[in-house]
């Protein structure tokens, strides 16, 4: 916020969230609920967060927003232009566990711009939101920093 500054969720680094419901994406007070498939998102926040500049100021923060795009997504897997991705491989040393690891890895990843409009409460003071916002979505084998 312009007049705080960045606000982070407590746990961060650690961005694994307990206690997801089996048919909701949410978990920890943070709830996303599809409205219009890739168009339009609900976003609710409810808890903690903690000053970036200052951790060890909490503040009470409620958000309640709606992600709206009538942009297509951006999917890299078939809209990323061939010779990127070769520059890339070329510049990698071309080894066997490399290309294991490319193999066991793989990720199918979009982005996708928009705006996002709503409410955010901090510490009990309301803020209205009109923002452009960036949906970005990874999904698939994700390898550990230990592999």
């Amino acid at each position: 916020t312009p007049d705080r500054g960045l606000l982070c969720n407590r746990k961060i680094p650690d961005t694994i969230l307990f206690g997801a419901k089996k048919d909701e994406f949410g978990a920890e007070g943070i709830l996303l609920t599809p409205v219009d498939a890739m168009r339009k998102w609900s976003v609710k926040y409810h808890g903690e967060m903690r000053l970036e500049s200052d951790p060890e100021q909490v503040m009470n923060v409620r958000l309640d927003v709606e992600f709206n795009s009538d942009l297509p997504y951006f999917n890299f897997d078939t809209d990323l232009h061939p010779s990127v991705m070769c520059r890339a491989f070329a510049k990698e040393d071309w080894t066997k566990e490399y290309f294991n690891n490319l193999k066991s890895a793989h990720q199918t990843h979009y982005e996708q711009m928009g705006n996002m409009h709503g409410s955010v409460e901090i510490d009990g003071t309301i803020h209205q939101l009109e923002l452009q916002a960036f949906r970005d979505h990874s999904y698939g084998m994700k390898l550990s920093i230990t592999e």
